[in-house]
């Protein structure tokens, strides 16, 4: 057996699934990135898209713009990464959270979607910190988050802020 705390570059180059708690479902993880990257959306009539911000998108004139929240997330009974999807509802527990210098690294969550709709807001219970197979840069999350949306991403992190 071939253990390595510290990953090839190649292996942070490569994308994540996303992944959506699903209602009724929950989802473990250990987040693997030191701040929470955040993004505003609006729903155009055919896919979620990113908001370009209220001066110049067009979308913000006819709705109003969502906040999605994504960490890297490691899944440990199936040794796996994705890129997990966050709703506002549980960003107040990720900022009490946030201790410097590591911020949201290592962090042990446990995410609960609250009822029967796949966008239902998220519940979110806390446990321990652990040691964090591989910590994924924000820069490369905020990578991956443009992307998902064809955009840049938000400068402002609602955990800090």
């Amino acid at each position: 057996m071939h253990f390595c705390d510290n990953p090839n570059a190649s292996d942070l180059q490569r994308s994540l699934s996303v992944v959506r708690v699903r209602p009724g479902k929950q989802l473990p993880f250990l987040i693997c990135q030191r701040q929470l990257v955040g993004v505003y959306t609006h729903w155009n009539g055919a896919a979620t898209v990113a908001c370009e911000g209220p001066e110049t998108c067009s979308l913000c004139e006819r709705s109003t713009a969502v906040w999605k929240g994504f960490v890297v997330g490691y899944q440990r009974q199936s040794q796996s990464y994705s890129l997990v999807q966050l709703t506002p509802a549980v960003v107040p527990e990720l900022r009490a959270a946030h201790q410097p210098p590591d911020g949201l690294l290592g962090l042990t969550v446990n995410l609960r979607r609250l009822g029967s709709r796949r966008n239902s807001p998220l519940s979110i219970v806390l446990g321990m910190r652990l040691a964090c197979p591989c910590e994924w840069p924000v820069a490369r999350v905020r990578e991956m988050v443009k992307l998902i949306f064809g955009t840049a991403t938000s400068r402002r992190n609602p955990i800090t802020s």
